[in-house]
């Protein structure tokens, strides 16, 4: 008799811990709630502006936001001087709306938070999902500061490539080339 009060003291203890436990948000659960918030208003405000269509999202989220990760459609033929500045002022608006949030402040690793630590694709095609011309930039991203793009390459390319990778350039160099050109990024 013992041995089952004992057992269903136990059994009674270890229902309660669950039903505890799932009503307390982790500060990981809570991070995770911020980076999606994040990723919501941001995937609205770059919809909005320059008609990007988030496709995925991801990131680096132990207990606070390490990186964030956002990977968009775009089905406007872009030229390589055009996807810098796109690439430019998309990576300028989502530094300043993570950074004008200070409620976001402490489920970031680094605040305010930089180019190193967001990493954005854009896949640029028809909405048919077919290439623009020959020449045109198909990919552009950002990642760890640097950006870089592949344009379209005709069929038969050395390797079977169908695309050409540009070097890297850092963001640094891409906002003095767009402010040299007398065309700033764009920052609202």
């Amino acid at each position: 008799m013992k041995y089952i009060s004992l057992f269903i003291l136990l059994i009674v203890l270890i229902l309660f811990g669950l039903v505890y436990y799932q009503g307390v948000e982790t500060w990981s659960d809570k991070s995770e709630r911020v980076s999606n918030e994040v990723t919501k208003v941001l995937a609205k405000k770059l919809y909005d502006k320059y008609d990007l269509i988030i496709v995925g999202t991801g990131g680096g989220i132990t207990d606070t936001i390490r990186n964030l990760f956002l990977g968009f459609q775009f089905h406007q033929p872009t030229t390589a001087e055009e996807a810098r500045e796109l690439i430019v002022n998309v990576t300028n608006v989502c530094l300043q709306e993570i950074n004008s949030h200070p409620e976001w402040l402490s489920y970031f690793t680094e605040y305010p938070v930089t180019v190193n630590n967001i990493e954005l694709s854009i896949y640029i095609h028809r909405a048919d999902y077919s290439d623009f011309a020959l020449g045109a930039v198909r990919y552009v991203l950002m990642n760890e500061g640097k950006w870089c793009y592949r344009v379209v390459c005709p069929e038969g390319a050395p390797y079977d490539i169908t695309s050409k990778t540009s070097p890297k350039e850092t963001y640094e160099e891409a906002m003095t080339i767009l402010y040299a050109q007398g065309e700033g990024p764009i920052t609202q």
